[in-house]
């Protein structure tokens, strides 16, 4: 829930995403097949919350959550609801911008979801006070970062960094090479997107999608367990 790049490359989109939690956190369930209000969907599963912080509709949309709005926050000490399941919840909706403008967030912790599928990048926000929706170019490449793990200078320094390395890379190899950048470790002197600060804070899984001719492959990635599973998907 913490890094997200989406990549481009001739006819080919790749979306690759990082999840990182707490070491302690019980390890989240491989992607699997649900239904969203009659939508067939796919989506990992967080075995604490029952929620997901990435979602596959068969309609077209594929939706990502960060933690946290343009800014860090203070936690609260409760709230009412995982920002998981909000996520599920507004992908009941039959449109994400009349579900995102009925959505009832009041005593939600500040998150960040992008919107990614027909030609489009939206991205909603919610900072603990008011909603956001802004739409990006779907032409270009992005990163995004929670802003609970990374400054705004951190987070400029990680998309220069990786605008410069997506013109170095081959459309030929677009996928393996995005899936190599966000394996390689964070230091100090380079923002590497694979996380472990202190053992504790760790990225615990890592999801590519790969959209190629109306087909979609699903890469699942438990880097705690050494586990990995793959899963092809029709797309539209």
């Amino acid at each position: 829930m913490c890094t997200l790049t989406y990549s481009l490359s001739n006819n080919q989109v790749v979306i690759t995403s990082n999840r990182d939690e707490h070491r302690t956190r019980a390890a989240a369930l491989a992607p699997a097949p649900m239904v969203l209000n009659g939508r067939n969907a796919w989506a990992p599963i967080d075995a604490v919350s029952g929620g997901s912080w990435l979602v596959v509709r068969e309609d077209g949309w594929i939706s990502v959550l960060l933690n946290g709005a343009e800014n860090a926050h203070k936690k609260a000490p409760l709230y009412r609801k995982s920002r998981g399941l909000v996520l599920l919840e507004l992908l009941e909706s039959e449109e994400l911008e009349k579900g995102w403008n009925s959505l009832n967030l009041s005593n939600i912790e500040p998150f960040t979801i992008l919107h990614l599928g027909k030609n489009q990048v939206i991205r909603h926000r919610w900072n603990g006070i008011q909603k956001e929706q802004v739409f990006q170019d779907a032409r270009q490449s992005h990163l995004w970062c929670s802003s609970t793990l990374f400054n705004p200078a951190q987070t400029e320094q990680r998309l220069h960094i990786f605008h410069t390395q997506m013109q170095t890379i081959p459309s030929v190899n677009l996928a393996p090479a995005i899936l190599a950048l966000h394996l390689q470790p964070e230091e100090a002197s380079h923002p590497g997107y694979r996380m472990n600060r202190s053992n504790d804070m760790l990225t615990k899984n890592l999801v590519q999608l790969v959209i190629d001719k109306g087909h979609m492959s699903m890469l699942f990635m438990d880097l705690i367990n050494g586990e990995t599973t793959t899963n092809h998907l029709p797309w539209s």
